[in-house]
């Protein structure tokens, strides 16, 4: 069946690795806060707390979010977002709309050697310092084997991906595609018809140019860069690609199955499938 969805996606406003970045570049260097020099830096760029200006964007957010009327809150597990979240929606906060943090919507990054402000806290600690929020359903939890306080955060500490094997190369563009995707297929499921969702810029990148096609046109005018504390709500509408994709990929299943010739000798009608994709429009 077609779903539909209203959800509002924020993206975080400014964190103290945001100034700490600017800074670095006036000064002619730069940015280099990796697990090789983690001591070297501020422990403040490990899963930073939003700057002042950061808490003023995501109030100011909150004046649009007032007319709102999000049934489930989402953010990413990265305290950036989450602080966002609970500024700019604290009225649906305080009424008691459940909050998830979900692994899938979290900071993506490149490669094997991330960046530590791309880095959550374990989820115990995230448990502990927001209570209000459900990290066990969608966040995976620190390995109990490990003594480094950075393996916390198994998806960074790997350089890996909970759906898709990453390689040698850690997470490419693809990852991210996929993790946007993934996130997006959960949205949908979910039974409430309006949602909120901090998150960041990577991942909202992923989702409209890997997932989300513009209704009524052709893709995305220019790329979709939120700024810190922006927030957009859309319309989003599951429709089927049969229409975008060749005719060969209704072979797809058997050649990945049983075999041409088990699935009546590979008719390409009785083997087609559709492919769920979405269409997004301002709201």
């Amino acid at each position: 069946s077609v779903g539909q969805k209203r959800v509002h996606f924020i993206r975080h406003g400014e964190g103290l690795h945001n100034t700490w970045r600017k800074a670095e570049f006036a000064a002619g260097r730069a940015p280099h806060a990796k697990r090789g020099n983690f001591h070297e830096v501020s422990p403040e760029l490990h899963d930073p707390d939003l700057t002042e200006k950061g808490r003023g964007e995501a109030s100011a957010a909150g004046g649009l979010a007032k007319a709102c009327a999000p049934q489930l809150l989402v953010t990413s597990p990265v305290r950036r977002a989450i602080q966002t979240l609970m500024l700019a929606f604290e009225d649906a906060v305080a009424e008691g709309v459940p909050i998830v943090a979900h692994e899938l919507c979290r900071e993506l990054f490149r490669g094997t050697d991330p960046s530590i402000y791309d880095s959550r806290r374990a989820r115990g600690a995230l448990k502990r310092e927001f209570p209000k929020i459900d990290f066990d359903s969608y966040v995976l939890p620190e390995p109990e084997e490990s003594k480094e306080f950075l393996a916390g955060d198994p998806v960074w500490w790997q350089c890996d991906s909970p759906i898709i094997a990453c390689g040698d190369d850690g997470p490419l563009e693809v990852a991210m595609v996929e993790h946007g995707y993934g996130f997006l297929c959960w949205l949908m499921s979910q039974p409430e018809a309006e949602i909120a969702v901090a998150t960041h810029s990577l991942l909202l990148l992923a989702l409209y140019h890997g997932s989300l096609d513009v209704h009524g046109a052709a893709g995305h005018a220019s790329p979709q860069v939120f700024h810190t504390g922006e927030l957009r709500s859309v319309l989003i509408q599951e429709s089927s690609a049969a229409g975008n994709v060749g005719r060969l990929v209704a072979y797809g299943p058997a050649l990945l199955g049983d075999g041409l010739v088990a699935t009546n000798g590979g008719d390409a009608p009785s083997l087609a499938r559709k492919r769920r994709r979405a269409q997004v429009a301002e709201s």
